[in-house]
């Protein structure tokens, strides 16, 4: 991704980001339950190809991340740290909502601290819409909508 600032400027503004989504379009989608809601997620061909290459399932944990603003992650692991719902073989997801240790804009940008996960009403009623999900110079990037 070309701007990953906290506060960047959209996608919309970046010609290369244009170019790119234009030159590998998100050509795969699946429709997948995630617990009681439909995400549709969406691979490019570079992905797809990436994924067929894994030894071990690619696990994405899409995560709300409250602090002092609310920030959309998308991690990836190598070992389950959450219960992850298995899309295929290849492809493992789960959604989390989490609350910052504190308010610190140093804190935030370095460490991007997990104080605990949120299991109330409201955080229970915000689902991830879609997911998509790309191989780029090397490396997995996504990002989903709520």
């Amino acid at each position: 991704m070309i701007n990953q600032s906290y506060l960047g400027i959209s996608k919309k503004i970046q010609p290369l980001a244009i170019i790119d989504h234009f030159l590998n379009p998100f050509n795969q989608a699946i429709k997948y339950s995630l617990g009681d809601h439909e995400i549709m997620i969406a691979l490019t061909k570079r992905a797809q190809q990436a994924m067929e290459e894994l030894d071990q399932a690619l696990l994405i944990e899409m995560q709300l991340y409250f602090s002092c603003m609310v920030k959309k992650r998308v991690l990836f692991h190598k070992k389950p740290s959450n219960d992850y719902s298995m899309v295929n073989n290849k492809l493992g997801i789960t959604f989390t909502c989490v609350q910052s240790n504190e308010c610190s804009p140093e804190e935030f940008a370095d460490k991007q601290p997990e104080k605990r996960t949120l299991n109330s009403k409201a955080s229970l009623n915000m689902h991830p819409k879609n997911l998509q999900i790309d191989y780029k110079n090397k490396e997995w990037v996504a990002e989903f909508s709520i």
